[in-house]
């Protein structure tokens, strides 16, 4: 188990994983502090004397501007380390890459934003990447489906979840099928 109070945030909305250096990445819809990077330090470990953190607000950097900070997603693009973070409020994507520093600190970030209110998507909560399509999956309103974009914010289509009557849905992740 992990918590995140009072280390890390109070209410994180969104979190993934960098498979490349074990690093998580939580954004915080409290503090509206994220974007929060974890590095779990020399043991591999969460949660211990050797943990290093890395964060800034999303609201304050010039290159942001995210005012509600809800789902993150990590995803290795080209060879870049890429982080999509959704802003509930505002319905935007953003699409973020590290500068020249390497590091994601929003003072050199490579950043870019698209619109998902005029994809279908208001309030995004929830976002995934599916890597054997190369797109994006995004959840918040209409609560009855689920929209795939492009990694550029295109539209793809809907994916109808109103069997699952869903109250406010949130996440979003993909697995392995049960047929393998």
């Amino acid at each position: 188990t992990y918590t995140t109070y009072p280390t890390i945030t109070g209410e994180p909305a969104g979190l993934s994983f960098n498979p490349n250096n074990g690093h998580l990445f939580f954004t915080d819809d409290d503090n509206i502090r994220p974007l929060i990077e974890v590095s779990p330090g020399p043991d591999k470990e969460f949660l211990s004397a050797d943990d290093t953190f890395t964060t800034f607000s999303l609201r304050d950097s010039d290159a942001y501007g995210n005012q509600d900070p809800e789902g993150v997603e990590y995803v290795r693009l080209n060879g870049i380390d890429t982080v999509f973070i959704l802003d509930g409020l505002n319905s935007q994507l953003y699409v973020a890459q590290p500068g020249p520093d390497g590091i994601f600190n929003g003072i050199d970030d490579i950043v870019s934003d698209y619109d998902t209110e005029s994809q279908g998507v208001e309030d995004p909560e929830g976002i995934a990447y599916h890597p054997g399509s190369g797109t994006l999956f995004l959840i918040g309103k209409p609560p009855t489906r689920v929209a795939e974009l492009s990694i550029t914010g295109q539209l793809i289509r809907f994916v109808d979840i109103s069997a699952a009557n869903a109250d406010k849905p949130a996440g979003l992740a993909f697995g392995p099928g049960s047929n393998n």
